[in-house]
């Protein structure tokens, strides 16, 4: 009874993200998927303005729920300035961040588990005893989760991997 215009952000694919995270984890019941995708199509359906950020998630909202979402759709995309696109020294930045001469693998985002960050730390695992000059950065917003991980997952390897949040 909401006499107002209704906004909803919809920033990713949320009832996908649960049943990946929920298969992920070895776990049958999708009952959570699919109450977050009768709240996603109830939201398209009432509400007078949706925000998303990539016109792939309009794409895949017309194709999930056959109708046209784009009359009361506003793109609101997230990018990062445009200095992010600038040509850069990769020597200096290897040399900045004393990895001259190393093989250097990066993961970056979140500690999230569907973000498969453990999957990314045994897979480095892996590679470092094969490769002896090869190096970890983990670029996330989350400092302390990440060293807790490291510290579970790798602690020996500890002097080959550098954690950092970037802007």
């Amino acid at each position: 009874n909401f006499g107002g215009k209704l906004y909803a952000d919809i920033h990713g694919a949320a009832p996908e993200e649960a049943r990946y995270a929920r298969q992920a984890a070895g776990h049958s019941d999708m009952s959570m998927a699919s109450w977050l995708t009768k709240v996603e199509a109830q939201i398209i359906d009432r509400f007078d303005n949706l925000i998303v950020v990539s016109s792939k998630m309009i794409n895949h909202i017309d194709s999930k729920y056959g109708i046209s979402i784009s009359a009361k759709t506003s793109l609101l995309p997230i990018f990062p300035d445009p200095t992010f696109f600038e040509p850069i020294d990769k020597e200096q930045w290897k040399r900045n961040l004393g990895l001259i001469g190393n093989i250097v693998f990066l993961y970056s985002g979140g500690m999230q588990a569907y973000q498969c960050v453990d999957q990314s730390i045994y897979w480095f695992r892996l590679l470092r005893s094969q490769l002896h000059n090869a190096k970890l950065l983990i670029f996330t917003a989350d400092l302390d989760a990440a060293k807790r991980k490291i510290d579970d997952q790798a602690k020996d390897l500890k002097d080959d991997i550098q954690i950092m949040s970037v802007p």
